[in-house]
């Protein structure tokens, strides 16, 4: 009986998918934890060139899910530890493992080639320099979009501290309901 119940209502997620789909819609699809905020910095403000503000959407997409990831992955870790004392190594929290496989099937619609194994090395890579040197990854980040370096360092100050305060909101929501 119930495959028909599948059949009809489909499968019921586990409260781990749910949260991690409800979460990337909130902390990635809505434009960032800052998308609200009467200070948010976005492409007008930093004078993105029209050609450019394809491009930027796409990156800032992309470091924003890097960043929803790796929050889960520090927020879970703890508790990923205890479960490898438990049932050994390779276990992890079953929210993280749930959000690094909704983050590679956005980017396998989207055309980016991931292997689900390989999406953990790529966001820690895309934020790596973010966790060490934020100010130095801000402007690396935005020189991508102008032809003057100068310009980026107009901006680059406010940009890390933006991208600071969206990862500490990451880590404190999948802190508190993770």
């Amino acid at each position: 009986m119930n495959w028909f119940t599948n059949k009809l209502f489909g499968v019921k997620k586990s409260r781990n998918e749910e949260l991690a789909e409800n979460m990337y819609s909130a902390l990635v699809l809505d434009g960032g934890p800052s998308s609200g905020s009467p200070n948010r910095i976005d492409a007008t403000e930093l004078e993105i060139p029209i050609g450019k503000l394809e491009r930027f959407a796409h990156k800032r997409l992309i470091s924003l899910e890097a960043m929803l990831f790796v929050a889960s992955q520090i927020e879970t870790a703890e508790r990923s530890q205890k479960l490898q004392r438990v049932f050994g190594d390779g276990q992890l929290h079953p929210f993280a493992m749930e959000m690094g496989r909704l983050i590679a099937a956005k980017w396998n619609q989207r055309g980016i080639d991931m292997e689900k194994f390989d999406v953990g090395e790529r966001c820690f890579d895309e934020i790596e320099d973010f966790l060490e040197k934020p100010f130095r990854w801000a402007r690396a980040w935005l020189d991508e979009f102008y032809d003057d370096s100068e310009k980026s360092g107009e901006h680059y100050i406010m940009w890390t501290e933006q991208w600071l305060k969206e990862f500490e909101v990451m880590r404190n929501m999948v802190k508190e309901y993770a």
